[in-house]
């Protein structure tokens, strides 16, 4: 189990300790976009790997990773996860 893996399940404790409205769903949700961190760094990984020479192909890419880094940044801020732990992208 990794240690993002285990501050998650100790946010889902926490969440239904509390029984806040909607916080089982944030933390869900900032998990998500973890997983979609993750999966955008692996993509840009690769993308880098293969060289890509299209602009238009690159372009369309870093515009989805720019999108998926915001998008887990925000979800993670509204559970009070610093995202930074996440690692650089």
């Amino acid at each position: 189990m990794t240690a993002h893996t285990r501050s998650m399940a100790a946010c889902l404790e926490d969440a239904e300790r509390e029984l806040r409205p909607n916080a089982l769903a944030i933390i869900l949700d900032a998990f998500g976009a973890i997983l979609v961190w993750r999966r955008a760094k692996a993509c840009r990984d690769q993308r880098l790997a293969m060289q890509i020479e299209d602009d238009k192909t690159l372009d369309e890419l870093e515009q989805i990773e720019h999108e998926t880094r915001l998008a887990a940044r925000s979800a993670c801020e509204a559970v009070g996860i610093d995202w930074r732990t996440l690692g650089e992208l």
